[in-house]
């Protein structure tokens, strides 16, 4: 996984022209996370491991499809 950070740290961040060896891209070193929501409830959690990494789009809109339909605070077929 770690060679793929490396590989998407130009693509994420791209270094500028001032920077010094040993410094590194604010970006590189950020990652961020998908979350779903249904009132106070957390119904979908993604961290992203590094930058650049994702959920898959289509299942995170399911999920959310799926918590749209369910009254708040019954549980659905994801967990």
């Amino acid at each position: 996984e770690w060679m793929n950070y490396f590989g998407v740290v130009n693509k994420v961040s791209p270094i500028p022209k001032d920077m010094k060896f040993g410094e590194f891209p604010e970006g590189v070193l950020r990652t961020g996370g998908t979350f779903v929501v249904q009132g106070d409830d957390v119904v979908y959690q993604w961290t992203d491991t590094i930058p650049g990494n994702h959920p898959v789009i289509e299942d995170v809109v399911t999920i959310a499809k799926n918590a749209a339909k369910t009254p708040a605070g019954k549980k659905g077929s994801w967990f």
